[in-house]
């Protein structure tokens, strides 16, 4: 017989008990969680097969959790596990991104033989990381500070496998921001592509001391004859292997290698401001993108945003005749008070609006809220009573 199929659970240590005496022949399964927070956790360290998740009384959180496992984790199977086959629960977690539903009744009953269908029908997914690129026309309208601070924030949301990529290659900044020198520059690693690893990555890649890695070009002069478009695609592909979301700060051009980027991340953030003349390469831009058919993975992001001005977040929409996902308000002083003393906004000033603005984002692309301390043993209280049974 071959090896078991390894399995977590997030739900009771009875569910737990009872799944694993019915499925001994089948699934290893020696771990049970009772928060999604504690049980992704475990999925990153331990990487299972499959998960069964009991559907709790909280089901959008329930739902939202399995839509982001599958996001991160394609090829985990992951079980719904209910009272009985409610049609609108099970198109939700169909839509979600589970393998099935089992009811508790076949647990005890034949459950063995459904999981072998599951498993029979299930296509093996190629689990990938996600490329978020951020964009503008023009530069000097804040691609680098919403770059770096969108790497960290998602960091410190999903301590996932990030990394900052910088192909501002003529104009690169990014040491500045960071206050750190990267040992390891793109031309490094596709110099590396033909004996590259998880192990020489990781080993190779520099890594901020807020968690996320980073890659940027050398201090000395470079040739860009020597990076073609097809180093950048490969590139990109060792990267999706190894890491969960690539952020890119992209160069104001319309290069091969900036375009062959641009068409291959998932989400592409365009920035656009409050001026005439940028809202107007904005538009051009939009038409461009609509004739390569890649308008649905734009996000307009409003930077540095004032509400009072003459030209409202609403009409730059109709203009532009594409809503405005995300706005970032206008505070200099603090942008340029975190760049010159080599922080990141979240480091020194996580209260600021500016910095939240950002944060949002990040929230909106993971899907994942940040874990609230608790502050009192009214909160704690709180806590335990509506923790899952």
């Amino acid at each position: 017989m071959g090896a078991k199929y390894r399995a977590i659970v997030i739900g009771s240590e009875q569910l737990k008990d009872n799944l694993k005496k019915n499925l001994i022949t089948l699934v290893d399964i020696n771990e049970n969680y009772n928060s999604y927070s504690e049980a992704y956790k475990g999925l990153k360290q331990k990487r299972p097969d499959m998960v069964f998740v009991e559907l709790e009384d909280n089901k959008d959180a329930c739902f939202d959790f399995i839509r982001y496992v599958k996001k991160r984790y394609g090829s985990t199977m992951i079980f719904l596990i209910g009272q009985n086959k409610d049609p609108d629960i099970l198109l939700k977690g169909l839509r979600s991104g589970i393998s099935d539903f089992i009811e508790f009744s076949s647990i005890n009953g034949n459950l063995l033989s459904i999981l072998k269908e599951s498993i029979a029908r299930f296509k093996n997914i190629e689990e990938k990381g996600e490329i978020i690129s951020v964009f503008s026309i023009k530069g000097g309208q804040g691609v680098t500070t919403i770059a770096t601070n969108l790497a960290d924030h998602i960091y410190t949301l999903t301590e996932d496998n990030v990394v900052l990529l910088d192909l501002n290659f003529y104009m690169s900044d990014l040491s500045v921001f960071l206050n750190s020198m990267c040992e390891y520059s793109p031309f490094d690693l596709i110099k590396d592509l033909p004996r590259m690893d998880e192990e020489l990555l990781f080993s190779s890649l520099t890594r901020h001391k807020r968690g996320f890695y980073f890659l940027s070009v050398p201090e000395e002069k470079v040739d860009l004859q020597d990076l073609s478009p097809e180093d950048v695609d490969d590139m990109l592909k060792v990267l999706k292997n190894y890491m969960d979301y690539i952020i890119v700060d992209l160069p104001h051009d319309f290069s091969e290698r900036t375009i062959s980027v641009i068409d291959k991340s998932d989400i592409l953030l365009v920035l656009v401001q409050q001026s005439v003349p940028i809202i107007k390469s904005v538009e051009k831009l939009i038409f461009l993108f609509e004739e390569m058919g890649i308008k649905d993975k734009v996000r307009i992001v409003l930077n540095r945003y004032v509400e009072s001005d003459e030209i409202s977040h609403k009409d730059i929409s109709s203009v532009l005749g594409q809503e405005i996902i995300y706005k970032i308000r206008n505070d200099y002083k603090t942008i340029i008070s975190a760049i010159n003393s080599g922080n990141l906004l979240n480091a020194i000033f996580p209260d600021k609006r500016v910095n939240k603005d950002i944060k949002n984002i990040a929230i909106d692309i993971t899907n994942m809220f940040p874990v609230k301390k608790q502050k009192n043993i009214k909160d704690i209280i709180t806590k335990f009573f509506i923790k899952r049974k």
